[in-house]
């Protein structure tokens, strides 16, 4: 019964954690679940987990970075992918330029897999060699950082909206909302149809590579 008990409060302070580093609660009201959980203090001596947690000082400005590390130690690497996903919808929706934006999908993807589950990974590759090809004419600027913006956006939405990491975890994996384009905007139509068309050769490319 201990067992099942200490599996249940893990996840649920895995939980917590992944809420507080995407901000859909405040440090302070992590700090008091964490100090008021009895179960999880009752467990600290077996739990290194928890212990480690509620060792970090909140106070401090480092508490991100080590509640980060944490994860890290402690192979917590689904979370940390996720978390990692909405720093770089949060950091492209603030961004005020094509090169920055650009430089962000290519941090983003630099160890991109090909067997992902998640959606905007997909997109965010894709982006990334859209907007390698801007200087061709295929797309305007505008067009392409305004869709990516949108698709960002929904991500950081579908995080706040979910009450546990399972459940973002699942709905990630869905296709997000379509960019929807003006019918009456012929060009732009072909610049979709052209846009659609190269993201399947270029995933049957590197796919094959």
């Amino acid at each position: 019964m201990k067992f099942v008990l200490n599996i249940k409060q893990v996840l649920a302070l895995k939980d917590k954690v992944f809420k507080v580093l995407t901000e859909q609660i405040s440090v302070t009201e992590f700090e008091e679940w964490l100090y008021n959980s009895e179960e999880l203090l009752s467990q600290i001596e077996s739990n290194t987990f928890a212990f480690d947690a509620i060792s970090i000082n909140y106070k401090s400005n480092e508490w991100n970075s080590k509640l980060n590390t944490l994860l890290k130690e402690y192979q917590c690497d689904e979370l940390l992918e996720i978390i990692t996903i909405r720093k770089a919808c949060v950091a492209i929706l603030i961004s005020e330029t094509f090169e920055d934006t650009y430089e962000l999908l290519k941090i983003s993807t630099r160890n991109f897999d090909y067997d992902t589950e998640y959606t905007i990974l997909c997109e965010f590759y894709s982006f990334r060699n859209y907007f390698g090809l801007v200087e061709e004419g295929f797309w305007k600027i505008g067009v392409l950082e305004v869709e990516l913006k949108l698709y960002a956006k929904q991500i950081v939405e579908l995080i706040n909206e979910y009450q546990n990491f399972e459940r973002v975890k699942e709905a990630l994996k869905l296709d997000l909302k379509p960019y929807k384009i003006e019918k009456n905007n012929a060009a732009e139509l072909d610049k979709t149809h052209l846009k659609t068309t190269l993201k399947q050769k270029l995933f049957a490319f590197f796919k094959k590579s």
